[in-house]
């Protein structure tokens, strides 16, 4: 009985197939499952999922779907990681540089180049106050004011409402030109090379081994040893003046020592009696 029924169902396969007709155009067989994996007719991305579902595979369309899925998914959480630090860093008085004169420097696209403006406009300010302007003998310091080597160093004031002042080296100059620069309003102070050193902080240690340092103050507040050396361009120009007299005095400080040196060494201290009474034996009498 049952290999009956079984061969009953063989034959009716059988007859299912020789009977379907040959006449019918291949494409049509296909017309069913084309629309799920191709597309459109001809689409290079519909044939290569066609052929990754045959193989068992992810098609590419739907891997594209999920990367994009997982890069909107890090980037929500990298947004909602980042909120809280609006406040802290982001440039929220950009409006106030924008209606500024000097706003141009602000948006300058390197730190680099505020630098170098800054430099150039302190060569501008000496010129104007009648001062002579010399090149810089040497990459120790940035120009030559009234025969002072001076290094310059220019801070936009911060966010935070300070001027940052880095990468001060301990090169061969006199003085530092500090140029602060807010939207409506600038200061200006030449401090010495010693008293600079002795109130900046250490920063880094450069490949010389030789450390950089840096140094910060509030806006409102001012440190009290800075005020001596300017703050206005009227006052810069009095610290440039007091800066020269130091430099000089040190320089005669410096030639008298070697003419002392020099005269000392010129001296007999122990003139002949006295070279007389060391060599000859005491009387004792």
């Amino acid at each position: 009985m049952l290999i009956c029924r079984a061969f009953i169902r063989i034959t009716r396969v059988l007859w299912d197939c020789f009977s379907y007709p040959f006449s019918m155009d291949t494409k049509s067989i296909f017309s069913g499952i084309e629309p799920r994996f191709s597309g459109q007719a001809g689409d290079a991305d519909g044939r290569e999922d066609a052929a990754s579902a045959l193989e068992g595979e992810i098609p590419s369309s739907r891997r594209k779907t999920g990367e994009e899925q997982t890069a909107t998914s890090d980037f929500k959480r990298l947004t909602e990681l980042a909120e809280p630090l609006v406040d802290r860093f982001s440039d929220n008085r950009l409006p106030e540089w924008n209606a500024s004169s000097i706003g141009w420097i602000r948006h300058l696209s390197s730190a680099h180049k505020r630098g170098k403006v800054g430099e150039e406009l302190i060569r501008r300010w000496a010129r104007s106050e009648g001062l002579t302007v010399g090149g810089r003998g040497n990459r120790g310091h940035d120009c030559v004011v009234a025969g002072l080597k001076l290094e310059v160093k220019t801070s936009l004031r911060w966010n935070d409402d300070r001027f940052v002042f880095l990468n001060l080296r301990d090169f061969a100059y006199d003085a530092v030109a500090l140029l602060a620069l807010e939207p409506t309003s600038c200061g200006l102070w030449i401090v010495p090379k010693e008293v600079l050193w002795k109130h900046a902080k250490e920063q880094t240690l450069g490949a010389s081994g030789v450390g950089s340092r840096w140094l910060w103050f509030r806006t409102s507040r001012l440190p009290r040893w800075l005020s001596a050396w300017g703050g206005t361009l009227g006052g810069a120009r009095d610290a440039l003046d007091e800066v020269a007299k130091c430099r000089l005095s040190r320089e005669w400080q410096v030639v008298e020592q070697q003419s002392w040196c020099e005269l000392s060494a010129d001296v007999d201290w122990f003139g002949d009696s006295a070279r007389a009474a060391t060599e000859s034996p005491a009387i004792c009498g």
